[in-house]
C-alpha cells in the first residue's frame, strides 16, 4: 500500500459524523458539555462527583448505617 491509499484508508477508520439528537437547542447543548469534558475532563468530573457523593451520604447515609448494622446482627 501506497502512502495516499493508506491515508485514504485512516480518513475512512476514523471519520466520525457529527452528532444530531434532532432538536437544535438540544444539540447545543451537548456541544457545550462534551466541548468542556474534551478539553479538562477531571476539573469538571471530581467537584461534581465529590459534591453528589456528599450530598448523597447527607441524605441516606443514616439509612446505610441502620441497614448495615441490621444485617451485622443477622449475620
Amino acid at each position: 500500500m501506497d502512502r495516499i491509499k493508506l491515508q485514504r484508508r485512516m480518513d475512512t477508520l476514523y471519520l466520525l459524523e457529527p452528532n444530531d439528537l434532532g432538536y437544535a437547542r438540544l444539540n447545543k447543548l451537548y456541544r457545550r458539555v462534551t466541548n468542556h469534558l474534551k478539553k479538562h475532563p477531571w476539573a469538571r468530573v471530581l467537584p461534581l462527583t465529590t459534591l453528589f457523593v456528599v450530598t448523597l451520604t447527607m441524605l441516606v447515609g443514616r439509612i446505610v448505617v441502620q441497614l448495615a448494622s441490621i444485617l451485622q446482627k443477622g449475620f
